[in-house]
């Protein structure tokens, strides 16, 4: 069966409402299943923000390989059930490429979602540059082999 991508669209929605933790973005492989789930914020994360929705994240959707906790010091990208399988990066290093004033513009939760989803699609289009930031580092924990001819959905 095929899938609209309206159909997808409204199915990534309901999946990100049924969390306790809702996500900002959902990203899909080729086969639209979901294989990343990220949160994103500008605030940084605690200790213990981060593990209870981490945890909370695991034991609703255990079938989601990559979790992403954004904000805007750094973007980490968890593989799910390998603790030697993350990703730490600096979002100023990331999003310069898609808004060159990043440092000194006031970034509002939206737009930082917005740069984030950009970059992503980068990733997967290659529609800014042939080699995107970061882009190394994903391929060694697996993620782009999963995200190849994926989608990505923000959720409002």
């Amino acid at each position: 069966m095929t899938i609209t991508s309206v159909q997808l669209i409204q199915s990534l929605e309901t999946l990100a409402n049924s969390y306790t933790y809702a996500p900002k973005l959902i990203a899909t492989g080729q086969d639209n299943n979901p294989i990343l789930i990220a949160d994103i914020r500008i605030e940084p994360y605690s200790l213990e923000l981060t593990e209870n929705i981490l945890s909370s994240w695991a034991q609703q959707s255990p079938n989601i390989a990559f979790q992403m906790l954004a904000n805007l010091q750094s973007i980490s990208i968890f593989k799910k059930f390998d603790t030697n399988s993350v990703v730490v990066i600096n979002t100023t290093d990331i999003l310069n490429i898609y808004e060159p004033d990043f440092e000194n513009t006031r970034i509002f939760p939206h737009y930082l979602t917005t740069l984030i989803e950009a970059w992503l699609r980068d990733i997967l289009y290659h529609w800014n540059s042939q080699h995107p930031p970061a882009e190394k580092e994903l391929n060694t924990i697996g993620f782009l082999t999963l995200f190849d001819n994926g989608w990505i959905q923000s959720i409002d």
